[in-house]
């Protein structure tokens, strides 16, 4: 019947129900397509041309096009992209929305729809024009304002406000709307710990809470139910006991802006501003920056002056200028209203006054430095030029005077992204680069500092919605976007930490806003990705996961990114909060050769092969770890028949996925058996039983090899273990070196000849460990392991233990998370078995400077020992020097309450260098002294002219 047709029936999105959450990649990829569709097209009625405009330039940010839309590219943009897009989709008051029609009478005679969305209830116009349609908002609601729906027999469907203010609409589908209004609510409210009252109680007992209808109640106490007949809660900072027949449940005052709440709030204010605010937030339910400098901003900046020394420079104390009243009250407050809109656009001219109530003469003395640096560095404002420095050097220096201001005075920071805000608001100046430089700038700093949660709110709207009226604005909205993300970042990763070089300051300024920087995969390939001054780990892992088509979360957070450093071919992990920024400028302050490498560190998910590239990544990874991991269980006879057949079986699939089209010979088998097999001899036996089975691998791809060889190796049980060596373990267990093995089952020492499993622990049994030097430059890591009541040290010497460290806290946090699930016990290798399998063995006579070159997961890359983090946090606990040289000073028990766990790195020598103190964040920069050394004694030695805050070329 509907064979032939001339139409096609279309399914999208239409509203989110209440609850709701996007998980699925599959989803995302669907809603991602539907919105980049509508945004290009001009037939969708539920984006206003604001909206397009806002969606059209979050596309160009991140260079989405029709072209590369279609079903066979979406997959290449990133996961984050995607859903970014989705996210602001959502924001968009009409885009996801169910409109019914209703008949709003003589309260509402425009009213034609009634839009119900995650976010509230609208009431709509259309308005119908040649080219195309367009809907206007005319009244919006939340629904925490919604006290009650009612439909009558007549199809009325009656609103109530908190307000006391009714709604009637008129519709066929009114028992529709109250049902799907009523589910949203029920959301809002479930798990709320708030209260709506629905009648007066006043009352005189102390004990006893007083309120008045339409006051949100928050309840103290836990576990209180509605079924009781009294509640206990708190409201105005006072706390008593209610009835709860006059409460209702009720979402939290944060989901809504109230009119009472904002006028609460402007107090002191006059009224026809307070007018202004409550048309702008009430209408809009945004946050203007009008509305944050009336309520933040000083009183009036004409009545202050900051006062100055005889030689014309500031000194930081105001002084209040009387001046004498003109004019009537109305223009006063007229002017003043000026003033506060003034105070939020561009100046050609230095400020006289900090914009925020900030107190003591030192802070408000270093607000107006920090103004003056900022329009030199937009070219609003002649460089200062002194000692001789030059005039790029002074010009860079303003920057680094801007971060390291805010460092000394935190509440600053706020300050300077008011700054930042009213330089780069209508900014018509005769400097044609200073707006550009303004939002570089912006970029720049907001890559180190997040704003306080007073202003956090305002300034994320600002980023967001430029104003229609200023086009320069909109030119700017990609970099506005950009501050956005790194402020967003900042919240979750901690912000920059390490001062930049000049080298990165005037690429920024300039416009070189990205750097591109190349990354190794296992097998010495590479990808290069651009990275830019707030780019974190977690980004470039997402992105490099992104090109192996890794989408899942979970499966992304097993993939790290570590250091590799040439001298001494030195490994530093890095953590996926650390700036990549950061990571670089700490190597080049150096001046020593370095690498990243890109590989999988955890192995708690099942393997999936998800493309050809992730095939080939993995299986570089595993190929070198397997060849040095299975020990030796002698000849060819001796070893059982199921390892004789696992390893004839992947030395066939090892050459079939070298593509070699001719047979294996005697030098080839190093590369295809392990070596300590090999090296037992009857090796003509080996290779003949590798050239059979290949002959029944004629018609296997290369792709198809390599997946096979991951299948069987992914199998083996210690599969994705880590080796450590060990140079000494304290305690009667072990009298000489041996082998740390770290896994998604726990953590075994393992001994170095045989791999018997001498002593092992899993992660649940690990309290905390920590990471310290003797006196006699010897490197240990304490494992704490035990439980709240019995705890005992185990004190491993080894070089590598900042890596040890890092790997154990990535297997526990993943626990902690509940993400993953402790393997059983079954699972983990006996204690003192002979002969076991499948455990990793170091290569047989291994040279004394390169005792450890093989063992663990490891790029080919030889990796003698590993660097400590140098973005870690300092420990705040003190270890003392034992008489005997050893390091001691254990930690202390962990709270019962949590379980906590820290990864400590201590210095223990008296004689060692202090660490070098951060210029940001106030936190020192670790860093192994043996190689990675004291980061301004290297510089200094160096160069000479190196200053830790001015950089090179300067003599201070």
């Amino acid at each position: 019947m509907y064979s032939v047709t001339n139409w096609q029936l279309a399914i999208r999105k239409e509203v989110f129900c209440p609850g709701e959450k996007i998980d699925s990649p599959l989803v995302i990829d669907l809603l991602f397509i539907q919105v980049v569709t509508d945004t290009m097209s001009n037939n969708c009625v539920r984006m206003t041309k604001k909206d397009r405009l806002r969606m059209q330039m979050l596309l160009d940010k991140n260079g989405i096009t029709s072209k590369n839309l279609k079903e066979k590219t979406v997959l290449q943009h990133k996961a984050s992209v995607k859903k970014e897009i989705v996210s602001t989709a959502q924001t968009l008051p009409l885009y996801f929305t169910r409109f019914f029609p209703v008949t709003g009478g003589i309260k509402n005679p425009k009213a034609e729809l009634l839009g119900v969305s995650h976010s509230g209830i609208r009431l709509v116009h259309r308005q119908y024009e040649p080219t195309s349609d367009q809907l206007i908002i005319l009244e919006s609601f939340k629904f925490s304002e919604i006290v009650e729906l009612k439909v009558t027999q007549n199809g009325t469907l009656r609103i109530h406000l908190s307000n006391d203010m009714v709604i009637p609409l008129y519709t066929n589908r009114a028992a529709q709307i109250k049902s799907m209004i009523e589910a949203y609510i029920i959301d809002l409210e479930r798990d709320s710990q708030h209260v709506r009252a629905v009648k007066d109680y006043i009352t005189q007992e102390s004990t006893l809470l007083s309120f008045h209808k339409g006051d949100i109640i928050k309840l103290a106490g836990v576990g209180q139910s509605l079924n009781s007949d009294w509640l206990y809660g708190m409201l105005h900072g006072k706390t008593g006991s209610f009835p709860s027949e006059y409460v209702v449940p009720a979402s939290g005052p944060d989901a809504q802006r109230n009119t009472k709440e904002i006028s609460r709030n402007l107090l002191g204010i006059p009224i026809k501003m307070q007018n202004i605010i409550q048309e702008i937030a009430v209408s809009s339910g945004k946050f203007s920056m009008l509305e944050f400098a009336m309520r933040h901003f000083r009183e009036s900046h004409s009545d202050y002056e900051m006062q100055r020394k005889r030689n014309g420079s500031i000194s930081g104390s105001l002084r209040f200028i009387k001046k004498p009243f003109k004019g009537k009250k109305s223009k006063q407050t007229q002017r003043s209203i000026e003033e506060y809109e003034e105070l939020i656009r561009f100046s050609n001219s230095p400020l006289q006054v900090s914009l925020l109530k900030l107190s003591g003469s030192e802070v408000n003395k270093a607000a107006l430095e920090c103004f003056l640096a900022l329009m030199q560095v937009m070219g609003d404002y002649p460089v200062q030029i002194k000692d001789k420095t030059p005039k790029e050097k002074a010009y860079l220096n303003c920057v680094h005077f801007i971060l390291k201001t805010c460092v000394q005075y935190p509440e600053l920071v706020d300050e300077i992204f008011c700054h930042l805000i009213k330089q780069t608001t209508a900014n018509h100046g005769a400097k044609k680069k200073s707006c550009v430089c303004g939002w570089r700038m912006f970029v720049f700093f907001s890559s180190y500092f997040q704003p306080t949660n007073l202003l956090k709110p305002y300034l994320y709207e600002y980023l967001s919605s430029p104003h229609p009226d200023d086009e320069q604005r909109q030119t700017f909205q990609n970099l506005a976007m950009t501050c956005k993300m790194n402020i967003i970042r900042g919240y979750k990763a901690g912000g920059r930490r390490i001062p930049p070089l000049y080298l990165e300051i005037k690429n920024v300024i300039e416009g070189r806003m990205t750097k591109r920087q190349m990354f190794y995969f296992p097998g010495n390939m590479t990808i290069t990705k651009k990275v830019m001054a707030g780019t974190t780990m977690m980004d470039v892992i997402e992105d490099i996961c992104q090109e192996l088509n890794i989408v899942e979360s979970e499966e992304i957070e097993e993939y790290s990114i570590y250091a590799s450093v040439e001298k001494n071919n030195q490994i530093v992990p890095l953590k996926h909060k650390d700036y990549i920024m950061d990571v670089i400028t700490h190597f080049d302050c150096q001046k020593v050769e370095y690498s990243f490498i890109f590989k999988k560190v955890l192995w708690y998910r099942p393997i999936k092969i998800q493309s050809s590239l992730h095939a080939v990544v993995l299986y570089n990874q595993m190929r070198p770890e397997y060849l040095h991991s299975i020990p030796a269980e002698g000849d060819y006879n001796s070893i059982s028949p199921d390892n004789k057949w696992l390893i004839i079986q992947l030395a066939a699939l090892q050459h079939r996925a070298d593509d070699k089209v001719d047979v294996p010979i005697i030098r080839d088998l190093t590369n295809l058996i392990p070596t300590v097999i090999v090296d037992a001899g009857k090796k003509q036996q080996w290779l003949n039983a590798v050239d059979d089975k290949l002959q029944t691998m004629k018609h296997m791809s290369k792709e198809e090899a390599m997946m096979a060889f991951i299948e069987h190796v992914e199998k083996l049980p210690m599969t994705g273990s880590n080796l450590f060596v060990i140079k000494s373990v304290s305690g009667a267990v072990v009298h000489e070196s041996c082998v740390l093995a770290v896994s998604n089952y726990g953590i075994f020492l393992l001994d170095k000849k045989t791999k018997d499993c001498i002593l092992k622990h899993p992660f649940t049994e690990i309290v905390s460990t920590r990471r310290l030097r003797s006196a006699q430059n010897k490197w240990f890591v304490d494992v704490k392991c035990g439980n709240l009541m019995v705890q005992k040290v185990t004190r491993l010497e080894t070089e590598q233990g900042s890596e040890i460290t890092t790997l154990i806290s990535q297997y526990i946090q993943a626990q902690v998370d509940n993400k993953y699930e402790q393997p059983p016990e079954t699972d983990v290798i006996p204690e003192r078995r002979k002969k076991i399998s499948q455990v990793r063995s170091p290569p047989s006579s291994p040279q004394p400077t390169s005792e450890n070159k093989f063992f663990g997961r490891r790029t080919e890359k030889s990796q003698q020992s590993s660097g400590e983090n140098i973005l870690s946090m300092p420990s705040s606990r003190k270890t003392s020097v034992a008489s005997n040289g050893d390091a001691s000073g254990y930690m202390t028990s962990i709270p019962s309450s949590s379980r906590h766990i820290p990864i400590e790195e201590e210095m223990a020598s008296p004689n060692a260098t202090k660490k070098p103190k951060s210029i940001l964040k106030q936190r020192p920069v670790s860093m192994k002294s043996e190689t990675l050394n004291d980061l301004n004694q290297t510089i200094q030695q160096n160069n000479t002219s190196y200053h830790p805050i001015m950089g090179y070329g300067s003599h201070k």
